[in-house]
């Protein structure tokens, strides 16, 4: 079992929804179209002082507002780049600067980079490069992001979520 902390981003399903069931493996085990802050995150079961420590990081950032308007690729993934990424970037930096043994992705990356996962796991790269264009001409998206989630991957590799944690005005 684990967590993890992202941003729902409701207004991607209706355009790349279709690709993320079929080649983003996380999609059909519940993880919805989302933005990553910190995954793997605290062992569940997470308790009350770490939620109400979280509800004040994360109150503390205003409504996001997104655009995403460019497809950016890694190895293996598609992904679609959110605008402006920032206030993204300084809301990971507060979640890894209160719990620094948290990094995310295990700290496999040294940079922060937000970005929305279309595909996943793509082994064949005419595919991957097949996606990435159609993904470009579904573009832009405009997204309102006005809380994070925090998910719990159980036993069963279901993805489900824990707890709603608003952004100011949200």
């Amino acid at each position: 079992m684990k967590t993890a902390l992202i941003l729902p981003v409701a207004e991607a399903e209706s355009i790349v929804g279709e690709e993320r069931w079929l080649y983003d493996p996380s999609c059909a085990l519940g993880m919805p179209a989302h933005i990553t802050i910190v995954t793997p995150f605290a062992p569940p079961p997470v308790s009350c002082d770490m939620i109400s420590e979280l509800e004040q990081i994360v109150g503390s950032f205003p409504v996001m507002d997104l655009r995403f308007a460019a497809v950016g690729t890694f190895p293996h993934t598609v992904y679609v780049k959110p605008e402006p990424g920032d206030a993204i970037i300084r809301l990971t930096q507060a979640i890894i600067s209160r719990w620094p043994k948290w990094l995310p992705y295990g700290g496999i990356h040294a940079e922060i980079i937000p970005h929305l996962t279309v595909a996943d796991r793509i082994e064949d790269q005419g595919l991957l490069d097949d996606i990435a264009v159609f993904v470009a001409g579904r573009l832009p998206i405009e997204a309102r992001v006005r809380a994070a989630w925090l998910m719990q991957q159980d036993e069963d590799d279901i993805w489900r979520r824990l707890e709603v944690l608003p952004f100011r005005n949200g």
